[in-house]
């Protein structure tokens, strides 16, 4: 997913045939990265923030717990975490990019490090 258009994508687990986020949108500007999640206090069960460039990501300032997924440019699931609020990851070398859903997303797709994840555009009715 190196040069993106769209600004909402469907997200599939294509190893796993799983749904991961119906509405992901993406943070590619700095300022977008950095802002992410804080300061909400609420997230659709069926959103996701996709963020790229990236490798690490924080909670700072959130208030609910989120799943975590790297990617490399591939879109090869590289890491899966779940995070509380105030936490940070490490780095996580090769990645390009998180997937940052609702707490519970990687559990629920059954997510694991070698899956492949499948970006859509959404229908344009949805």
């Amino acid at each position: 997913m190196s040069s993106s258009r769209a600004s909402l994508y469907e997200v599939a687990n294509r190893t796993r045939r799983a749904p991961v986020a119906r509405r992901a949108r993406v943070a590619k500007s700095f300022l977008q990265r950095m802002i992410g999640l804080m300061g909400r206090s609420t997230w659709g069960s069926q959103d996701g923030l996709w963020i790229t460039p990236c490798n690490s990501v924080h909670t700072a300032f959130m208030r609910f717990p989120i799943d975590v997924i790297f990617l490399n440019e591939e879109r090869r699931v590289l890491a899966c975490k779940t995070l509380m609020p105030w936490r940070m990851t490490g780095l996580v070398w090769g990645s390009r990019g998180v997937l940052e859903c609702p707490a519970g997303v990687i559990a629920r797709s059954q997510t694991r490090p070698g899956d492949e994840l499948e970006f859509q555009e959404p229908p344009h009715h949805v």
